[in-house]
């Protein structure tokens, strides 16, 4: 099964706070280790089929200057990555999860929501039938009575799950083995 990466899948884990603590956990000897485990972990992943992406996930990992960048930047420029390509309902999806944030969302977090790429990736995922892998937290946003609206960021999972799209942690699908575990 395939599984189309967030951005922040990408980034995160190459964070430094990021490397030191799997460091701890995985028992390495270094962050650098860390980094070349996740590198190998990645291109594994990538070049079998188990992880995919999109031209807007290396657009916006490239737009930083660091580890995750230049590794994205060469499994891109060699090809290493199934890239998914839109399609005509991609954008009706799309169209249908940015009616549904600006219909039930503060203005100021459809805002931010419109400004990234997470409903590209929510849409992209139900448009081929397959899970997305996100960093994002999976909790349940809160309706503000006031407000008559939800308030709070607008995160990846609760949309993928209102749009009936597979969301899984990234921890899901990373093994400390240097596998893609499976979340069946």
């Amino acid at each position: 099964m395939a599984y189309l990466v967030d951005a922040n899948v990408m980034i995160t884990p190459f964070a430094t706070p990021s490397l030191h603590t799997l460091r701890l956990v995985m028992g390495h000897s270094s962050t650098d280790a860390v980094a070349d485990w996740l590198k190998q972990w990645f291109l594994t992943a990538f070049t079998n089929g188990h992880l995919v992406g999109s031209r807007e996930l290396i657009s916006e990992v490239q737009k930083r200057k660091d580890i995750a960048s230049q590794f994205a930047r060469t499994l891109a420029d060699n090809e290493l990555i199934r890239l998914l390509d839109p399609l005509p309902e991609t954008f009706n999806y799309l169209a249908q999860i940015e009616k549904f944030v600006r219909a039930h969302f503060r203005q100021h977090q459809v805002d931010e929501f419109s400004r990234g790429y997470d409903g590209w990736y929510i849409a992209l995922a139900k448009t081929y039938g397959i899970p997305l892998v996100t960093f994002e937290g999976f909790s349940l946003p809160q309706f503000h009575q006031g407000l008559g609206k939800i308030d709070g960021k607008v995160r990846i999972p609760f949309i993928a799950w209102v749009f009936e799209v597979k969301c899984v942690s990234f921890y899901q699908v990373l093994s400390r083995h240097g596998t893609l575990e499976s979340t069946a």
